[in-house]
């Protein structure tokens, strides 16, 4: 709480993704009070915090569909090399989702994510060498080369 107080970013995020509804008055309260801390925590930087904000204005997310909003706030984790920000803004990019379409652009950013061994990613990459579309050549052995680095032990899953 001390940490909160003294407006920390990771110390917002983490109160925000672990308190408990329970503590509040009401769900409403809890839940204006965990966005406040989140886009406090996202607008100071923190990563995490943006990507989660991206994940509550996109859909089914507890803000409400919003695709420019929840766009921006994945961009902005992505650009911080958040793996699962790159992953999500590279999709978002290469079926123009929030923002205007991007395909070369879009590749960039999941080939991060990629490089960070995001698991969609890997996956992503593995089956566009396999099957040599979206500016991929078609080259089963970078296609298995991708696929193998599925199975080290730091692979960041969904």
């Amino acid at each position: 709480k001390p940490l909160v107080e003294k407006s920390i970013a990771e110390a917002q995020y983490l109160a925000a993704s672990f308190a408990l509804a329970h503590e509040f008055k009401s769900d409403a309260a809890f839940e204006k009070w965990r966005y406040d801390l989140l886009h406090k925590a996202a607008g100071s930087g923190y990563a995490p915090a943006q990507f989660a904000l991206g994940q509550a204005y996109d859909r089914g997310g507890d803000l409400g569909h919003d695709p420019e909003k929840s766009a921006y706030w994945f961009s902005l984790s992505a650009e911080q090399a958040y793996p699962h920000g790159q992953w999500v803004h590279g999709c978002n990019l290469l079926g123009g989702s929030g923002l205007p379409k991007d395909e070369a652009l879009g590749i960039t950013f999941i080939r991060k994510a990629a490089e960070n061994k995001f698991e969609g990613a890997l996956q992503f990459i593995a089956d566009a060498y396999e099957d040599g579309k979206f500016g991929f050549r078609k080259d089963p052995q970078l296609a298995t080369f991708w696929r193998k680095k599925l199975q080290d032990d730091d692979v960041i899953v969904y």
